[in-house]
């Protein structure tokens, strides 16, 4: 389970307006789009952006997904040595 330290439990005009399930969502999402990225890692980086106006008013999956767009970016052009 994912807990949240922040004072905004719900979030009204967020597509998911409780701060638990956003993170629990974005969370899942990052690891399906990183298996190798740990889990605490991935925990603290979901539980930040759920604190955070920008993406809380994105669905938690798009949200894990855009973060992830430079690093798929660099990974399909190859050029992850620089």
């Amino acid at each position: 389970m994912i807990t949240v330290a922040t004072n905004a439990a719900f979030w009204p005009g967020s597509p998911v307006p409780d701060t638990a399930e956003w993170a629990a969502r974005c969370l899942a999402r990052l690891m399906s789009l990183d298996p190798e990225l740990a889990r605490e890692e991935a925990v603290v980086i979901a539980e930040d952006m759920s604190t955070r106006r920008h993406w809380r008013h994105m669905l938690p999956e798009t949200a894990a997904e855009i973060l992830f767009l430079p690093v798929a970016a660099i990974r399909s052009s190859g050029s992850e040595g620089g």
